[in-house]
This record gives structure tokens, sequence and C-alpha cells, in this order.
């Protein structure tokens, strides 16, 4: 399966501009994350201060390999690894029965409660890192194509958006 070369644009700077957000957003709010961190009680006390600095340099490192070099399997190998290890520690947590703690995924907001939904949207995001490991089609970009892949992101950034302000808000939704 052969992926045009705009959609595989619009997947890695999507990706990337996720990524440098969250590691910019961890060290931004390094209190808030060190919180979040501690209450999935997943990782030993003392690794904690290397764990405040390694996520989100990981993170930012992503983010710029998958602006720079989105054809390298490292950095989506790297992405999807980070998507898959946050989810297992919500799903673990959820699994605890422990429902009412921050994800950490909106630092500086209000907090967001781990669910099942933000399970699934970290499967989904693994499934687009996913789809960078498939051959890109064989055709130049145009200029054109510039202007589709900026509209692109900027609704892939716009559809997250929205879908976490739906799985953050939820529950009041329901109670409506």
């Amino acid at each position: 399966m052969v992926v045009d070369t705009v959609l595989l644009q619009i997947v890695a700077c999507s990706l990337s501009i996720l990524m440098l957000a969250a590691g910019t957003q961890k060290l931004a709010y390094r209190q808030q994350f060190a919180g979040a961190l501690a209450a999935y009680e997943l990782a030993p006390a003392c690794s904690m201060p290397l764990l405040l600095w390694l996520i989100p340099l990981l993170e930012l490192s992503v983010g710029a390999g998958l602006l720079f070099a989105p054809d390298r399997p490292v950095f989506i190998a790297v992405a999807a690894l980070l998507f898959g290890v946050y989810a297992l520690a919500m799903v673990i947590n959820l699994w605890r029965g422990r429902h009412d703690i921050d994800c950490g995924c909106q630092l500086g907001s209000a907090p967001q409660q781990i669910s099942d939904a933000l399970v699934v949207r970290n499967l989904l995001l693994i499934l687009a890192a996913g789809v960078l490991l498939l051959p890109a089609g064989e055709r130049a970009l145009h200029w054109f194509d510039y202007g589709v892949i900026c509209f692109g992101v900027a609704m892939a950034c716009l559809l997250y958006g929205a879908g976490n302000n739906l799985v953050a808000t939820h529950k009041r939704l329901l109670a409506l």
C-alpha cells in the first residue's frame, strides 16, 4: 500500500506539533507534571527527577525528528512507544479503579481525569504514527500541495483539540 506524500506530511507535521507542545508544556509546568506523574504510582520515587527531564526531552526530540526527518523509523517508533506507555499507564490505573487522577495531558489548565476515551485516543495516535511507516508515493510536491498540507495540519490540530475537549467534558455533558 502506497500513501500519498501529502497525507504523510500532514500526519508527520501534526504529530510533530503534538509532541513539541507536550514536551514544552511538561517543562513549563514542571510542578504540575511532577504531581501528575507521581499520581500514577508506577515509577519509584527515586526515578522521578530523571523522568521529569527524560519524558519532555524525548517528546521534544521526537517532535523535532518528525518535523525534519519524518521518514526516520526511530522517531516514529519512539512516538508510538510514548503513546503506548501513556495508554498502558492509564489502563493500569483504570484497572486499579483510580479514575480520578489527572492524566497530565493538559498541564496549565483544568485537570483532565484518565478515561477509556483517552486510552482510545492514544491508540489512535499509535495508529497515526504507524501510517508514517507506509511507503510514500513517488510524486513531486507542487505549490498547491503545500497549501493542502498546511490546511490538513490545521484541521488535524483543530480536530484533536475538539476531541480532547469532548473527552474532558463528556461527564458534564452526560449529566445535562
